[in-house]
């Protein structure tokens, strides 16, 4: 694993961050982040790599689905949740990782979901 952008956010080794894709920001104490990764590596081993690193940074992992394709990972951390979904690039593409974390009012069990517009 490389140096993540955001501490506590792993990157997989050979995949960079798509800079022209992708935003972070915090304010009033929350954190919103929206980062597109593409990298070389097989989606079900890059799902397996998020399930193992992310409870080191302490995020506890609460919905594990395969939707059309793509592994989509949901995590939950103090009042935060972090969607990360891996979708293949097919045979000459890229792997690429979509991460979004939002912060929730009170507990992240009882949040909802906010989208990204943009």
């Amino acid at each position: 694993m490389r140096r993540p952008p955001i501490e506590d956010l792993p990157v997989p080794i050979g995949f960079y961050l798509e800079e022209d894709k992708s935003r972070n920001f915090s304010a009033a104490g929350a954190r919103y982040v929206d980062h597109a990764m593409k990298g070389r590596a097989d989606k079900f081993a890059v799902g397996r790599f998020y399930k193992r690193q992310m409870p080191i940074s302490r995020w506890t992992l609460v919905t594990d689905m395969f939707v059309q394709g793509d592994i989509v990972l949901d995590f939950e951390k103090d009042t935060e949740r972090c969607r990360i979904s891996v979708s293949d690039g097919g045979l000459f593409g890229s792997t690429r990782v979509k991460i979004a974390v939002w912060t929730v009012g009170g507990s992240c069990r009882h949040g909802s979901q906010q989208e990204f517009e943009g």
